[in-house]
């Protein structure tokens, strides 16, 4: 097995990569397939994946094609403010803390 060198774990999330995210979603203004977020954004899809799935899922809809197979249709939740939601982050990751 291969073992990557030099890299730096982040614990957490990135707001800069939400913040990409969301603004890929913004501009869709409608379903997204995770592969466009990705291409959109310059991340990686298994990052979007990740941020979609464990920091994002309360903002997003999500809309499977199969139920066997990963592809996926993501759009930003009616009504949604990017600085409450980052707040709202902010404020779980404070509580895990202690």
């Amino acid at each position: 097995k291969r073992i990557k060198r030099d890299r730096k774990v982040r614990r957490g999330f990135d707001v800069e990569k939400i913040a990409k995210i969301w603004k890929a979603l913004e501009e869709a203004g409608t379903w997204v397939h995770v592969a466009e977020i990705s291409r959109m954004t310059g991340i990686n899809e298994a990052t979007v994946r990740w941020y979609l799935d464990y920091y994002m899922p309360q903002a997003v809809d999500q809309q499977k094609i199969a139920p066997t197979i990963r592809i996926r249709l993501i759009r930003l939740k009616p009504g949604m403010d990017f600085a409450r939601f980052v707040h709202a982050l902010e404020l779980i990751k404070n509580v895990k803390k202690r």
